[in-house]
């Protein structure tokens, strides 16, 4: 911001003042009608914003299991690419590789499990059966 001084016979030019980061003062609770805080509005803002070219990416720790299972999803039904879908999470692509990894492992488990209660159930059935034949 330039200041001039004005006299009735000559234009004097000042020196050009600017603001510092200490010369801003903090936002506080009072200042704001929400009641928060300077950092924690910037941060709303930033998860608002959508995706970006910078973010800070988020840990699968954050992450809720709704939002894991829609990341798997995309990515095996839908056929969306792996980066495409880390930068709407704003997670890494190696974390989206990593969540798709762990469910396809987890169904082949969960298949293995699903055959071996099969087995166990016609198992009992074929017991029960010999019993009720004696």
């Amino acid at each position: 911001m330039k200041l001039y001084e004005t006299y009735s016979y000559n234009v004097i030019k000042t020196k050009e003042k600017t603001k510092s980061r200490r010369s801003i003062p903090h936002s506080t609770t009072k200042d704001n009608p929400e009641g928060l805080l300077e950092i924690q509005l910037k941060n709303r803002e930033q998860s608002e914003s959508g995706v970006r070219a910078k973010f800070k990416k988020r840990h699968l720790k954050q992450l809720p299991i709704e939002v894991r299972e829609n990341i798997v999803k995309m990515y095996l039904e839908d056929h969306i690419y792996q980066k495409e879908i880390a930068k709407l999470y704003k997670i890494s692509t190696a974390l989206v590789s990593k969540l798709v990894r762990e469910a396809q492992e987890e169904s082949t488990r969960n298949a293995d499990l699903r055959k071996k209660e099969a087995k166990e159930r016609e198992e009992v059935e074929a017991i029960k059966q010999n019993v009720k034949d004696m």
